[in-house]
């Protein structure tokens, strides 16, 4: 087993892994990622960091219920990190009954909802090229067969009690209700809604122009 007294410049390797907790039925879930100075099969003795107390309680007490699986390794940091959140994304990991997961990740240690900021044109490119240059986490990699069929399995088990499935008649209702309508919004006002067509050239006369404002970027005071 490595040394594990190691400085930040040591750590080379980056993953992301499952954990199962195989003793209880159903089977219950944690997702996370990790970064380290040696190979991440010989990782085992670390488990998760999450703030689940029962979770940790358990891992302590009893580790022998759970088992450990490296989903993918990568070369950075952020690419860990994205990978992670396409999975807490995928399966829900915050409100799915069968993960310990607490909250999904997100590339921003906190919420930066509540403050309002402009870009401007310099930050906007900068952030263009950077988009440019970042790689979809798992190209070039395999799962293999052993962690397909879990993932299968769990997609198969999913449920969302609080999502209501639209009936035929409700589809019909809600596709009459847009029909006839247009977007239109205010970059100034940062306000965005449908109006009838036949109301839209007065709107437009007042400053007002087609299309939506979706992806509003706000920041934490601080």
């Amino acid at each position: 087993m490595p040394v594990k007294n190691y400085s930040y410049k040591s750590i080379t390797h980056h993953y992301t892994y499952l954990i199962i907790h195989k003793s209880i039925i159903p089977m219950k879930f944690y997702i996370g990622k990790r970064s380290c100075g040696w190979n991440p099969k010989d990782d085992f003795e670390y488990m998760s960091s999450s703030t689940d107390k029962e979770f940790r309680k358990l891992l302590k007490e009893s580790p022998e219920q759970f088992r450990k699986v490296i989903l993918a390794e990568f070369e950075t940091k952020e690419e860990a990190c994205g990978h992670e959140i396409i999975l807490h994304e995928a399966f829900d990991v915050a409100r799915n009954p069968l993960f310990y997961n607490k909250a999904k990740a997100k590339y921003h240690k906190f919420d930066l909802t509540g403050m309002r900021f402009t870009r401007t044109e310099e930050t906007k490119q900068k952030i263009r090229e950077n988009r440019k240059k970042q790689k979809e986490p798992m190209l070039g990699k395999h799962r293999s067969e052993e962690l397909k069929q879990l993932f299968s399995d769990l997609n198969k088990g999913r449920k969302y009690p609080n999502r209501k499935r639209l009936s035929d008649e409700d589809k019909i209702k809600l596709s009459n209700a847009h029909k006839g309508k247009v977007w239109i919004k205010n970059d100034d006002l940062e306000k965005s809604f449908q109006i009838n067509k036949e109301d839209a050239q007065k709107w437009i006369n007042n400053g007002w122009k087609f299309g939506r404002i979706i992806n509003k970027v706000s920041r934490l005071n601080s």
